[in-house]
């Protein structure tokens, strides 16, 4: 056969490898979509719990992720699920459904972003309690801040987190202990319209919120003010301050809370960036061994 025969096959075969590519993927975005609707429905029956994390809510996190390593340890692969009284499904609900058991009402995209974010956090403070002579835990507050590390990072929790490290396959191991891979350990995940609506809407509420809070500020400090108004010369002087004592500190809360919120909303954004890097590099890896694969064919015939 000709070389120009050879050229056509192959573009032919690489044409119809990319229409089954398509076809599957498509396929794959509906079976997600009825997936998603099917589990949106079942958690409107939910009623999560919002704002930060408790130290108690977190233990029940990672005693979810130690049971759900050991119960996927055990399963054979052939198998479809592990039935110990849960239900049975995709690893982030079946952690929301036992951190629901035991009390720790939060959805699993609340799970697995902490989960990102406890990571996170321990690899900064293995590395600083590696590379420094003074320890992490006898920072203050400002200090770490100053130092890029997380502020109110418990060491319960890091303790914790160390010994769920070492029990870790080598790979894993390897992986958190140098800091590769941006502290992930999971394959890179489409971002789905579900998800993508639940983080709005998670960040909508955190914005009321912390306006709700700066309102009853003022109104407290508006009280104040009142309450001055109608005591003696003495007491109005003494008010006054007590007012902008107070007026100052709420402006200083919103500074606070206003740069905490700017944080939130740029680490989201550099692990957005970081999966989407993820996600090329692992299509670049598919085209190439596809390439490959079709060379070695060629070359075979």
């Amino acid at each position: 056969m000709s070389p120009a025969g050879r050229t056509r096959r192959e573009r032919d075969k690489e044409r119809d490898m990319a229409a089954e590519g398509e076809k599957k993927e498509e396929k794959e975005e509906k079976e997600e979509e009825e997936k998603e609707e099917k589990e949106e429905k079942e958690e409107k029956a939910r009623d999560y719990a919002k704002g930060n994390w408790t130290l108690e809510e977190t233990m029940t996190l990672l005693e979810a992720k130690k049971k759900d390593s050991e119960r996927r340890a055990k399963r054979p692969e052939e198998e479809d699920g592990f039935k110990d009284g849960l239900k049975e499904g995709p690893r982030w609900r079946w952690i929301e459904d036992y951190c629901w058991e035991m009390g720790c009402k939060r959805s699993q995209n609340q799970c697995n972003d902490k989960w990102d974010n406890l990571l996170r956090y321990y690899k900064k403070v293995r590395k600083y309690e590696a590379t420094e002579a003074s320890s992490f835990w006898n920072l203050q507050a400002w200090e770490r801040k100053e130092k890029n590390l997380p502020t109110n990072f418990s060491q319960q929790v890091y303790e914790e987190l160390n010994e769920m490290v070492k029990e870790m396959p080598p790979p894993l191991h390897l992986m958190i202990a140098d800091g590769s891979n941006g502290g992930a350990i999971t394959l890179p995940r489409r971002k789905s319209k579900r998800r993508r609506k639940l983080r709005k809407r998670e960040e909508e509420e955190e914005e009321e919120e912390i306006a709700e809070e700066t309102a009853e500020e003022e109104a407290a400090a508006a009280a104040a003010a009142a309450a001055a108004a109608e005591g003696t010369a003495s007491d109005v002087s003494r008010s006054i301050c007590a007012v902008a004592e107070a007026l100052m500190a709420a402006e200083e809360k919103e500074e606070v809370r206003h740069r905490e919120l700017m944080e939130v909303k740029e680490r989201r954004l550099r692990l957005e960036q970081e999966r989407t890097e993820m996600v090329v590099e692992a299509v670049s890896a598919l085209v190439a061994a596809v390439n490959v694969l079709a060379s070695s064919i060629s070359g075979a015939r």
